[in-house]
C-alpha cells in the first residue's frame, strides 16, 4: 500500500498504524477487513482488529450463514481462535417447547435447523476461542442451559480463565447458583461480573453462593472491581465482602430488602470505597456507608418511578453529597417518585458545591396546571436567579 510511491508502512511505524485502524473499524469495519487482502503485512495489522470481537445470533437473519460460522470456529482454523477475546451470543434457540414458543421468532423448518446447529457447533466452537476474555449470553428457563445435570451445561461449562462475564435473562434457582458458581470459580481473575432477569422471580438465593467456591481456593486473590446486578431474586450480605474487596463499581437495582445492612457495614469496616455507585433502593445504612468515605465519582439513583426511595433525598443532598463534593464527576436521578426528588431550591445548592461535577441530570417538576402549581410548598419552588449559577 502506498502514496505518491511511498509505503505507508515505512512512513508509520506498525504501533502508530495499529491505533489509526483502531479508530477507523468503528466508522468503517468493513474497509478494516479489506485491508487484510492488501498484503501479508497488512493482514498482520488489519486480522487482530477483524476478529477481535465475535457475535453469534441465533434468528432468522442468520440462518443461511450460521452453520458456516460456528463450524469454522469449531474447526480451529478460524483466525479468531488466536485473536478473539470478546464473545456475546445474543439469542438462542429454546430446547422446550412450552405455550411461549408461539412467539419465538424461529419456528417449523427453521427452527429445527438452528437447534440442530447449535447443539452441534456451538460448544465445540465456544471451546476453540481459547483467548476469550470477555462472554455475554442468555440463560433462559427453556434452554438450551440444563441445570440440572453437571455433566452437560451449556455454555456456562465451556467457559474458564474470563476477565469479564455478563449472564441475561437469568432464572434463578440452587441449581443456576450453583453452576454459575462453578464457572466463577474457573475464572480466578475475573474483574467484571453482570447478573440480570425480570423483576417477577420467586426464588430467592444469596449472591454470596456464588462465590462461595472461589473463596475457598487457597490461591483465592479478590479481583472483581466491576459488579452489576439487575436482579430481585439475589439477596446481598456481608458473607459476599470478602471476593468484593477489590470492588470500585456497583450497579445495583432490587427489591427494597435485599441488601442486608451488615453487607454496608462490612464494606466500611473493610476500607471498601466505591467509586462508580448506582444502587436502588437506597435505605438508612447505604447512606451511612456513602458518608463512611470520600472520594466518590459517580453517583447515580435510578429508580423504578415507585415510591420505596421517598425519605432518602434529605439524606443524599445533606449528607452524602458534601461528603464526596470535590471528587464527583458525575450525578443524575431519574424514574424517582417527583415530589420526593425534584430538585428544589436547597437541593441545588447543595449540587452547586460539587465542583468537579462534569454530568448532571436533574429531576425538575412542572407542574401541569394552575390547580397543581398552587399546592407546591414556596420554599420548594426552584428560582431561575439560582439555576443561573451553572
Amino acid at each position: 500500500m502506498s502514496i505518491a510511491g511511498v509505503n505507508v508502512l515505512e512512513v508509520l511505524s506498525a504501533d502508530v498504524f495499529w491505533l489509526i485502524l483502531d479508530k477507523v473499524k468503528n466508522a468503517d469495519f468493513g474497509s478494516v477487513k479489506t485491508l487484510r487482502l492488501v498484503s501479508k503485512a497488512m493482514n498482520e495489522l488489519a486480522e487482530p482488529l477483524t476478529f477481535a470481537s465475535i457475535t453469534i445470533n441465533f434468528v432468522p437473519e442468520s440462518v443461511s450463514y450460521i452453520e458456516h460460522q460456528l463450524s469454522t470456529l469449531a474447526s480451529g482454523n478460524s483466525p479468531a481462535t488466536r485473536w478473539t477475546k470478546r464473545l456475546t451470543i445474543l439469542n438462542l434457540v429454546p430446547v422446550k417447547l412450552t405455550a411461549m414458543s408461539q412467539y419465538d421468532r424461529l419456528q417449523g423448518e427453521a427452527r429445527e435447523t438452528m437447534l440442530a446447529c447449535q447443539k452441534k457447533f456451538l460448544i465445540p466452537a465456544i471451546q476453540a476461542l481459547r483467548n476469550v476474555q470477555f462472554a455475554s449470553f442468555p440463560v433462559h428457563e427453556r434452554g438450551p442451559v440444563s441445570f440440572k445435570s453437571r455433566k452437560n451445561v451449556p455454555p456456562l461449562e465451556a467457559f474458564a480463565n474470563l476477565r469479564g462475564l455478563e449472564l441475561t435473562s437469568l432464572p434463578v434457582s440452587a441449581s443456576t447458583v450453583d453452576s454459575i458458581g462453578r464457572m466463577i470459580a474457573r475464572c480466578p481473575a475475573l474483574e467484571e461480573l453482570s447478573l440480570s432477569n425480570d423483576y417477577n422471580q420467586q426464588h430467592i438465593q444469596n449472591l454470596d453462593t456464588i462465590f462461595n467456591g472461589s473463596m475457598r481456593s487457597p490461591s483465592f486473590v479478590p479481583s472483581l472491581t466491576k459488579l452489576t446486578v439487575m436482579n430481585s431474586s439475589f439477596n446481598i450480605s456481608a458473607s459476599s465482602v470478602p471476593y468484593l474487596r477489590s470492588l470500585v463499581h456497583f450497579d445495583v437495582q432490587v427489591k427494597s430488602g435485599n441488601i442486608d445492612a451488615s453487607f454496608w457495614r462490612t464494606l466500611a469496616l473493610n476500607g471498601i470505597q466505591i467509586r462508580y455507585f448506582a444502587v436502588y433502593p437506597l435505605d438508612a445504612a447505604a447512606i451511612r456507608y456513602l458518608a463512611s468515605y470520600q472520594g466518590l465519582n459517580e453517583f447515580h439513583i435510578r429508580g423504578r418511578g415507585g415510591h420505596e426511595a421517598r425519605d432518602c433525598p434529605d439524606e443524599v443532598f445533606h449528607t452524602v453529597l458534601p461528603r464526596h463534593q470535590q471528587s464527583l464527576r458525575k450525578l443524575s436521578f431519574g424514574s424517582l417518585n417527583f415530589q420526593s426528588w425534584s430538585i428544589t431550591e436547597n437541593y441545588l445548592e447543595c449540587v452547586l458545591k460539587c465542583t468537579a461535577l462534569q454530568g448532571l441530570t436533574l429531576l425538575y417538576h412542572y407542574p401541569a396546571d394552575t390547580k397543581e402549581r398552587s399546592g407546591i410548598d414556596p420554599q420548594e419552588k426552584l428560582s431561575m436567579d439560582l439555576v443561573s449559577d451553572f
